[in-house]
């Protein structure tokens, strides 16, 4: 279960995927004490036609949730560029950082990005469970998840009624990625979301990640 776990990887695309994805569940296990280490692929870097860092978001976004500076890194592929790279150019980059994960959160690998399933596939490379049993989840990210043709399936739900309010505090970091309403990047559509992935489970927030390796 989710409360045994004690280190965790977020190995995402861009700064805002992960507060998206998994905000909620962040600040649950910092606030449990576990250890949530977040990997980007991306340099942080909008390419043309704007150029925005993200990257001084990204640590403050966090610090919200409980993550350690010390424990975000930066892979440094070109934004929406991953198409361009070789993902075992990068396996032992991410191997430095860690391998004794107890669970890693990916993005989904039908999600409407290049990025995100570079991401995808570079987690489930870096850890095949050879040496070590990892347990790997893919989370649901707005603004991309659903305009994919493939519908997000999450098959794993976790109650956030409690940290719903710091995974909104945390996405207000990002000043230039956070939206008007209705767009999906909005923390109004972000409560609604939550607010329908709990209804599907009985709880009042909720988000839903799909399982794709899991050990007992």
């Amino acid at each position: 279960m989710i409360e045994t776990t004690k280190k965790v990887l977020v190995l995402c695309a861009h700064p805002d995927d992960e507060v998206l994805g998994c905000g909620g569940l962040i600040a649950k296990l910092t606030e449990n004490g576990d250890d949530v280490y977040v990997i980007f692929t991306t340099d942080g870097v909008r390419h043309p036609p704007v150029c925005t860092d993200s990257c001084p978001d990204a640590y403050e976004a966090l610090n919200v949730l409980g993550v350690n500076s010390t424990n975000i890194f930066f892979l440094g592929i070109k934004t929406q560029r991953s198409d361009q790279y070789v993902l075992r150019d990068f396996t032992s980059k991410v191997e430095a950082i860690g391998q004794d994960f107890d669970l890693v959160i990916l993005p989904s690998k039908d999600d409407l990005n290049i990025d995100h399933v570079f991401a995808y596939n570079l987690g489930l490379i870096c850890f095949r469970p050879l040496k070590r049993k990892t347990k790997i989840i893919s989370m649901e990210i707005l603004s991309s998840s659903e305009w994919s043709d493939v519908p997000f399936q999450p098959n794993f739900y976790i109650d956030i009624s409690n940290t719903i309010e710091k995974k909104l505090d945390s996405l207000k970091k990002y000043t230039k990625q956070l939206l008007q309403f209705p767009h999906p990047r909005s923390g109004e559509a972000i409560k609604i979301k939550a607010k329908q992935r709990g209804l599907e489970v009985g709880y009042k927030y909720a988000e839903a990640f799909k399982i794709i390796r899991w050990f007992e």
